[in-house]
C-alpha cells in the first residue's frame, strides 16, 4: 500500500518536482513548471534539462558487455591516474580486452541466433 502510495505520490507535477528539487535533480517529467527553474538550487538546471532533450543526447549503448566495458574503463582510468600506464597504452589494452569478450559474446549469439528467431516468431504464430 506504501508503495502506491508513493506512485501516487510522484505521478502529480507538484509532487515529482518537489521530489526532484529535494535531490538535487531535473525532473523527469516532459514539462516542469517556471517556479521549478526559479526555485531550484543549481542555477544552470535548465541548460542540464535541455540538453538531455536534446535530438544528441546518448544514453549508455545497448550492448551486450556493456558492463564489462564499463569496468574495463574505470580500470583503465585507474591505471592511468596513479602513472601505472600512459593513456594510450591503457586505452589500447582496454580495446583489446573489450574486443576480445564482445568477439566471444557475437560467437555465441551467432552460433544459436536462427533458433532464437525460430522460437521468438513461434511465439507470435
Amino acid at each position: 500500500e506504501e508503495a502506491f502510495e508513493f506512485i501516487k505520490f510522484v505521478n502529480t507535477q507538484k509532487n515529482m518536482e518537489q521530489l526532484a528539487l529535494g535531490q538535487r535533480k531535473f525532473s523527469p517529467l516532459a514539462k516542469v513548471s517556471p517556479d521549478f527553474v526559479k526555485k531550484h538550487p543549481n542555477p544552470y538546471i535548465k541548460v542540464f534539462m535541455d540538453l538531455a532533450k536534446s535530438p544528441n543526447a546518448r544514453y549508455v549503448p545497448r550492448m551486450p558487455i556493456w558492463n564489462e566495458y564499463k569496468n574495463e574503463s574505470i580500470v583503465a582510468y585507474n591505471q592511468v591516474f596513479t602513472g601505472l600506464l600512459p593513456p594510450h597504452k591503457a586505452l589500447k589494452e582496454l580495446q583489446d580486452r573489450s574486443q576480445w569478450k564482445l568477439d566471444r559474446v557475437l560467437k555465441r549469439w551467432n552460433k544459436i541466433k536462427e533458433k532464437r528467431f525460430k522460437n521468438w516468431r513461434e511465439l507470435n504464430d
